[in-house]
């Protein structure tokens, strides 16, 4: 049973549409990037803006080479994205602002590192000098590698294979790509 004070209230807080007063002007329908849905672990949803990811539930299927992008965009701007990050496995890139995302599986990246290699041929711990070293030089070989594959194919942001999920799935995998540019990297 509602009170007549709680009844006050609620004809006191209703829109002016419903009280009697002006219509306020409609407003005008959010664009795809506004409606996208993004969830990302480890950070609050409500303080990160949506990034501009185009939709990939179309029947085309999006070729990564060509296209410089996930998907062609929908015919319809009611759909929404769901995008899902997990920024502590982002290795390179502004995860709020990305337009063209990539996944790798780093193990096996540093698996092809020679200098992880020597850590783990000799079994060096993490007590050991010589261990950091190593994988100080393993990590600027890994992110180089990732600056070049940037720079040449154009992706803006990489992450680890489970970090970026878009409409549930992974976007395109840069593993091969990375595993014939490691060779090439070498230290200044």
């Amino acid at each position: 049973m509602v009170s007549a004070t709680a009844v006050g209230l609620l004809l006191a807080f209703q829109p002016a549409a419903q009280a009697g007063g002006p219509t306020p002007p409609p407003k005008s329908p959010p664009s795809v990037a506004q409606k996208a849905a993004v969830v990302h672990e480890g950070a609050p949803a409500a303080a990160t803006p949506a990034p501009e990811v185009r939709n990939t539930s179309t029947s085309a299927a999006p070729d990564a080479e060509t296209s410089g992008a996930i998907g062609t965009p929908a015919p319809q701007a009611s759909m929404q994205i769901k995008v899902r990050l997990r920024t502590r496995d982002i290795y390179f890139g502004q995860y709020r602002t990305f337009q063209r995302p990539a996944v790798l599986d780093t193990q096996k990246v540093f698996d092809a590192i020679s200098f992880y290699q020597e850590v783990k041929s000799e079994r060096l711990t993490k007590s050991s000098g010589r261990y950091w070293i190593l994988m100080q030089k393993s990590n600027r070989i890994f992110y180089k590698a990732l600056k070049r594959v940037s720079a040449e194919q154009g992706y803006d942001l990489i992450g680890a294979r489970t970090a970026i999920l878009i409409d549930g799935a992974p976007p395109v995998d840069v593993t091969e790509t990375l595993l014939a540019i490691i060779p090439s990297i070498t230290l200044d």
